[in-house]
């Protein structure tokens, strides 16, 4: 049972690393809380610990996935609850920062405050200095709150950010270079 409770924890990190689903992510971890609760092996105290490590990150996950779903009919509360997660301890074990950052900056953006938006992406870059702000926050929202600012990109926090295309659209270069190919 350990093994399958590993498993539902690799499980839960592909869905927040490569999906930045949470709600799914919140689904794997339980499962391997349930799994983890019916273990029985030599090392029981190792198994405890790997449980209550597992319901700490679970509750951390719990906490951006409800205030990412709460965004759409309560953006204040959303954003209050992010700010909050942004002062956990162990958020990074838990949660990719550079998410709850980018739900805020893209608020930001969204609200016209450009100059919070710019401080959370110095904020982010302090925090994970080798970070492409554009795999967690939209290049055009990089490069609004640049212009808004008058801050050139190459300059600001986003710098080099026109060089470097989100996932999304390297993905479609990629399929559009694969259909060039087979023709």
């Amino acid at each position: 049972m350990e093994l399958l409770a590993g498993f539902y924890d690799a499980c839960a990190q592909v869905e927040i690393d490569e999906y930045q689903n949470y709600q799914k992510a919140v689904g794997a971890l339980n499962e391997a809380l349930n799994c983890l609760s019916k273990a029985k092996g030599k090392n029981q105290a190792a198994i405890e610990a790997k449980e209550t490590f597992l319901k700490e990150r679970m509750a951390l996950v719990e906490k951006f996935a409800k205030a990412q779903s709460l965004y759409q009919e309560d953006p204040e509360e959303s954003v209050r609850q992010c700010s909050a997660l942004l002062d956990e301890q162990s958020l990074d074990a838990a949660v990719r920062v550079g998410d709850v950052y980018g739900l805020l900056i893209e608020h930001y953006n969204h609200t016209g405050n450009y100059q919070q938006a710019y401080a959370l992406m110095e904020e982010l870059h302090h925090r994970l200095p080798t970070i492409n702000l554009a795999f967690y926050v939209d290049a055009k929202t990089i490069e609004t709150v640049h212009k808004a600012l008058g801050i050139p990109l190459g300059r600001g926090v986003g710098g080099g950010v026109t060089h470097k295309l989100p996932r999304s659209e390297i993905e479609e270069e990629d399929a559009e270079e694969v259909e060039d190919e087979g023709a």
